[in-house]
């Protein structure tokens, strides 16, 4: 027996409300430096945010290295200043933070007349 109109609307609209929310991309952005003082900027999607660590350059400046995880199975890594590296742990806190509360809420959506 055939769906109708309205039924497919709710069965799309419950198939995506169930998808997981990784499927959604969440793209932060962050100015890097290099030891050298080359300045740069990075957009990436927060989930591919692996870690944030400590880097020392030769001359002792401190630096962070944010670690993302790309396609090729591999990382790449830039270089943030410290106070760069707080804006973006914060960032990601946040986004944390309401992923949670959406998937803890789980709503479903129906539409109709």
């Amino acid at each position: 027996m055939p769906l109708s109109m309205k039924a497919r609307a709710v069965f799309t609209l419950l198939m995506f409300a169930s998808m997981p929310l990784a499927a959604f991309e969440y793209p932060v952005s962050f100015a890097t430096v290099d030891c050298d003082g080359g300045a740069g900027l990075v957009s990436v999607d927060v989930s591919k945010i692996y870690k944030l660590q400590p880097h020392t350059c030769a001359d002792g400046t401190e630096l962070r290295q944010v670690m993302m995880r790309n396609d090729g199975g591999s990382y790449d890594i830039a270089t943030v200043s410290p106070d760069e590296a707080k804006a973006l742990q914060l960032e990601i806190q946040a986004y944390t933070r309401a992923r949670r509360e959406a998937l803890q809420k789980g709503g479903t959506v129906i539409i109709g007349n």
